[in-house]
């Protein structure tokens, strides 16, 4: 899963903070970058032409179940 946060540093980390307590990443990087380095970190997963989309909400809350579901579906494996 891969989140993004485009505010002050301070405020990401408080907001975070209850998902990473909760189920510890197994792989974290939290600091500032260019959004367009965000926006292109995986391009070379999917090679020009695969014309992948990808899409995102706005939230104001996340449910539980949210969280704990794709957790659970990557335990399985």
């Amino acid at each position: 899963m891969v989140w993004c946060y485009c505010g002050a540093e301070e405020e990401a980390e408080e907001l975070l903070r209850p998902v990473r307590e909760a189920h510890p990443p197994r792989f974290e990087h939290l600091g500032t970058m260019p959004y367009l380095s965000v926006q292109s970190a995986f391009d070379a997963f999917y090679p020009k032409g695969y014309n992948w989309y990808w899409r995102g909400d706005f939230v104001k809350a996340i449910a539980d179940e949210a969280i704990t579901k794709p957790d659970m579906l990557g335990n399985s494996r």
